[in-house]
């Protein structure tokens, strides 16, 4: 009975293969390809004069220098909590700050919203940090 099983899913298989590795993988894992470079997606929105340049950043947040993941995992937010806690977008602030309801302050980038797909890819981002 137990090798009738084993056969069974054998025969069954699944759904990734060689040749499509992405059917491997959850879907957050892929998200850095279909979103580019966040770093540099979030200096090139977030990075702006008056807001978070890295000459006088607002609140001390410099999203234009390199290495902002590594920057900001682990250091608190002006505001309260935590600016990146790797593995949990959902702890961190950089990514509340980006939706529609943040823990406080005003939603980011200030003046406009970031659309849903850019805004799941720092989500995912931050998630693949562990």
């Amino acid at each position: 009975m137990r090798s009738e099983w084993l056969l069974a899913i054998a025969l069954t298989g699944c759904a990734g293969t060689i040749d499509d590795p992405t059917a491997f993988t959850h879907a957050g894992s892929t998200a850095h390809a279909a979103c580019g470079d966040v770093e540099a997606t979030l200096a090139s929105r977030c990075a702006t004069a008056g807001c978070h340049a890295a000459t006088n950043p607002s609140g001390g947040l410099d999203l234009a220098t390199p290495g902002t993941l590594a920057r900001l995992t682990g250091k608190p937010a002006s505001g309260g909590g935590v600016l990146v806690v790797a593995g949990y977008a959902a702890h961190s602030v950089l990514y509340l700050k980006l939706t529609a309801s943040p823990p406080f302050g005003a939603r980011m980038p200030y003046g406009g919203s970031l659309d849903d797909a850019t805004i799941a890819c720092v989500h995912d981002w931050i998630t693949e940090a562990r």
